[in-house]
């Protein structure tokens, strides 16, 4: 089954198998979860330079974990399961749950 996903201006094709559903969808949770907002240009630039040289790159997608690079590099709590890069914790967009300074125990 075909994978098509737009980011901007940018579409992302792709066979998408069951299991990476599963994996996408479980780093969609936990990027929507923390709070934490996409990494822009810039911050992904490491990333895509780890990856471009790694034999597990086919056509910016992991044989590893059979995940869609472009979309993975994006979200910051993400790690290359071969070690290569691992999470960046950026400027959350909304407070973790009880850490928005409104409840008592926080004041």
């Amino acid at each position: 089954m075909g994978l098509i996903i737009q980011i901007g201006n940018r579409i992302i094709n792709g066979d998408l198998k069951p299991s990476h559903a599963i994996d996408f969808g479980r780093a969609a949770i936990n990027q929507l979860k923390s709070g934490e907002r996409l990494l822009n240009n810039e911050e992904i630039a490491p990333r895509i330079l780890a990856c471009s040289g790694c034999p597990a790159n086919s056509n910016n997608w992991c044989d590893i974990c059979g995940c869609n690079l472009e979309l993975k590099w994006r979200f910051p709590l993400e790690s290359c399961p071969s070690g290569y890069w691992g999470p960046i914790i950026v400027n959350s967009i909304i407070p973790p749950l009880g850490k928005c300074g409104s409840c008592p125990q926080n004041k």
